[in-house]
C-alpha cells in the first residue's frame, strides 16, 4: 500500500489532546443532578435482563471524485457483505458473532471481489457515547459509470478497480445535554426503553484518518481528457480534527412504536497530503472542512422483545481547491430481533 497510512507529528499530537479531553469528559458521565424519578418517566433501563438477539449488518465505506458545480462525481464502492449473526447481553457483558452467507451475498463477479478488515466499538454512558473504528478495503468497483458521456466509448455498467485500497481510522465522542429524558442506549444499544418522546442537543468531538491508494490513477481512463486536474493522482491523505454540533430526537408512537433521527453538523481543521504516480507528494495543505453526521432508527421495544432497523453515516468533505473535491463516506446499517428474559 503506498501512502495511505503516513501521519505526521502535528496529527499524533492533535489526536492526543482529543483523548485528553475525551478522558475529562469521562469522569462527568456518570454524574446526574437530576432524581431517578424523571429517568423513570421517560425512559427505563433493561440491562439486568438476559438478551438474546438475531441481527444482521452490513458496512460502508464509499468515496466521490468531482468537480465543482457537478452534482455527480465520480463514485467508487467497495463489494460490501450483508452478514447474519447471534448474540446476547447481560448487565454489562456481551457477545456476537456473524458471518457472511453466499446465498446472500453472490455478486463478485459483477461487482469484484473485495477484502476488508474492520474493528470498532460503541460506549454508551449516560451522557456520553464514544465510538471508535478501523476500516481497511482492497477492490472497488466505479458504481455510476453509465451516468457519464464518455464520447461514444462504451463502458461496462460496473468498472471493477481491485487496485485501489483504503484505510479509515475514527475515534468520536457526543455529548447529549438532555440524558435525564432522552436514551441514545434505547435506540442504538437496545438495553433501554424509550417511554415518552423526547430530544436531546448534541456536542461532540472527533479526529479521524482516510486514506487511498492506488496502482494507477484514480481516475478511470475513459474520463481522463475531463478530470485532467485529477489524472496525475495515485494516493491522498487526509486528516480531521474537529467538533459537531447537533439535536436528536425519538417520537414514541403508543408506548411501543419509536422512531428516531440526528443530525449533528461538524467543523474540522483539516490536513490533506496528495501524491502523484510517482508516490511523491505534490500538495500538502490545511484548511477548514465539514462534516455531516446522520443517524436513524425506527422498530418497536418493549419489556419482553424488541426489533428494528439503525443507520448511521458520516460524510466527510475533503477540499483540494475551489474547483474540486472528494467526499468520503462511512457508516453501517443494522437489523435486529430481540428477546429479553
Amino acid at each position: 500500500m503506498h501512502s495511505v497510512i503516513k501521519i505526521r507529528g502535528n496529527e499524533i499530537k492533535l489526536f492526543f489532546c482529543f483523548l485528553a479531553v475525551l478522558c475529562h469528559l469521562t469522569r462527568l458521565d456518570g454524574q446526574s443532578n437530576k432524581p431517578d424519578s424523571i429517568q423513570n418517566i421517560f425512559y427505563s433501563s433493561l440491562k439486568n435482563k438476559l438478551t438474546i438477539y438475531l441481527y444482521g449488518t452490513s458496512r460502508f465505506n464509499e468515496f466521490d471524485i468531482k468537480k465543482s458545480g457537478q452534482s455527480t462525481g465520480i463514485s467508487y464502492k467497495p463489494n460490501e457483505n450483508f452478514n447474519l449473526g447471534l448474540g446476547f447481553t447481560y448487565k454489562w457483558i456481551g457477545l456476537s458473532a456473524a458471518f457472511s452467507f453466499k446465498f446472500i451475498n453472490n455478486d463478485d463477479i459483477k461487482n469484484g471481489k473485495t477484502q476488508s478488515f474492520g474493528a470498532g466499538f460503541d460506549l454508551y454512558g449516560k451522557r456520553i457515547i464514544w465510538s471508535g473504528s478501523l476500516q481497511t478495503y482492497k477492490g472497488y468497483y466505479w458504481s455510476n459509470a453509465e451516468n457519464f458521456n464518455t464520447n461514444g466509448i462504451t463502458v461496462n455498467p460496473v468498472y471493477i478497480r481491485p487496485d485501489i485500497n483504503s484505510v479509515n481510522i475514527s475515534l468520536s465522542s457526543l455529548f447529549s445535554f438532555n440524558h435525564d429524558k432522552f436514551s441514545f442506549k434505547a435506540v442504538f444499544a437496545d438495553n433501554e426503553w424509550q417511554r415518552k418522546s423526547a430530544g436531546s442537543l448534541l456536542f461532540g468531538g472527533y479526529v479521524s484518518l482516510f486514506g487511498i491508494s492506488a496502482d494507477s490513477s484514480l481516475v478511470p481512463f475513459t474520463l481522463k481528457n475531463k478530470y485532467q486536474e485529477f489524472d496525475s493522482i495515485l494516493a491522498l491523505n487526509s486528516f480531521n480534527f474537529g467538533y459537531t454540533l447537533g439535536y436528536t430526537y425519538t417520537l414514541i408512537i403508543k408506548h411501543h412504536f419509536y422512531v428516531n433521527a440526528a443530525l449533528l453538523i461538524g467543523l474540522s481543521l483539516q490536513t490533506i497530503a496528495l501524491y502523484n504516480l510517482d508516490d511523491i507528494a505534490f500538495l500538502s495543505e490545511s484548511n477548514i472542512s465539514g462534516k455531516i453526521n446522520l443517524r436513524f432508527g425506527i422498530g418497536y421495544n418493549s419489556e419482553n422483545y424488541y426489533f428494528g432497523i439503525s443507520m448511521i453515516n458520516e460524510s466527510y468533505f475533503i477540499n483540494k481547491d475551489t474547483n474540486s473535491q472528494f467526499t468520503y463516506n462511512y457508516g453501517k446499517i443494522r437489523l435486529v430481533y430481540g428477546r429479553r428474559f
